[in-house]
């Protein structure tokens, strides 16, 4: 039953790390409007924040669509969603993903320098070579004689087709402008909408990743997978809301289960969960804040153990064990 709540008994008891997880804030002043509580997603990424403290978290991710594409040009709404996490006293560090409404609002180079990505860099354990890069490797604390754990943060919009990702002529616009030409020749329903709602993986990044999961494995230590747009399109509700190569990313994954089973995601805001038989990995998507409770919470708690994961849902985010092992 992929749909299982939690069953918490002593699970707590046997939890070696503790990851906060949100996803689709997608902050603007506006009014709320079509199910989407716009203004208050600050109030929600403050229940957030406080809750992982609370809770004990080590770090938090937010899984990107951090503003509202309503937004746009606007820096200063950016910065004001972001404010509770760097407010709240205690707060863990988070890692804010890169999403498609950032890069239809914000240019590539300055969303970087707002979301702090080149401390990220810096402290990944496997090292970054891209300049412009937007993906990462985290430790999680290790425990004498316990699974040892790590974070790894994609960038599923390292190729893409918005002009304030990248400028005219950039090879990865050009790349990204080719896959969603052959991908709505096709007819496939990640390429077909508009041309900014989804990204892909690129080369260099898909490389790297084969290191990490090399480096891990030579450690004996596992990931978690983290993205905005999902890795399995069974996971959303459309089959639209999806890296554009996500099977590339998979086969990468594949040739590592005994490191990387896991994928969460935000973008597809409705929520969902499932293990690919293909490709063996576990993928959940993260409910979008932006549709939650006005007032109150949706975010979760990620609890890694030696016996698997489980995401600990507040308000409008669900509880569900996602991998045992």
């Amino acid at each position: 039953d992929h749909g299982a709540t939690v069953r918490r008994s002593n699970y707590r008891s046997l939890t070696l790390a503790s990851v906060g997880v949100v996803a689709d804030l997608q902050y603007a002043d506006e009014a709320s409007a079509c199910g989407r509580s716009y203004r208050d997603s600050v109030h929600k990424a403050s229940l957030a924040a406080r809750d992982w403290r609370d809770s004990g978290c080590y770090l938090a991710v937010n899984l990107g669509d951090t503003i509202d594409r309503k937004a746009r040009g606007r820096v200063q709404q950016l910065r004001t969603v972001l404010g509770p996490f760097s407010c709240t006293p205690a707060c863990p560090p988070v890692i804010h993903v890169l999403g498609n409404h950032e890069l239809s609002t914000v240019p590539r180079p300055a969303l970087r320098a707002e979301l702090g990505w080149d401390a990220w860099i810096a402290s990944s354990e496997v090292a970054v070579s891209e300049a412009d890069a937007c993906y990462c490797c985290v430790p999680l604390p290790d425990q004498e004689g316990a699974c040892a754990w790590s974070v790894i943060v994609l960038d599923t919009y390292d190729v893409a087709a918005s002009a304030l990702a990248y400028p005219d002529g950039h090879p990865k616009r050009v790349l990204a402008a080719e896959l969603l030409q052959k991908g709505k020749r096709a007819g496939i329903p990640c390429f077909c909408l508009h041309d900014e709602l989804n990204g892909a993986v690129g080369t260099e990044q898909l490389a790297w990743l084969r290191r990490a999961l090399q480096w891990l494995r030579e450690r004996r230590r596992r990931a978690v997978i983290f993205s905005h747009a999902a890795l399995w399109p069974r996971v959303t509700r459309y089959r639209d809301a999806l890296c554009l190569n996500w099977e590339k990313v998979c086969a990468v994954l594949k040739d590592f289960p005994d490191v990387a089973q896991l994928s969460v995601a935000g973008h597809d805001h409705f929520g969902d969960f499932g293990v690919d038989p293909c490709f063996g990995v576990h993928h959940v998507v993260v409910e979008a804040a932006v549709e939650g409770a006005e007032g109150g919470p949706a975010h979760g708690v990620l609890e890694l153990s030696d016996h698997g994961v489980t995401l600990v849902g507040k308000g409008h985010v669900r509880s569900r064990t996602l991998l045992q092992l």
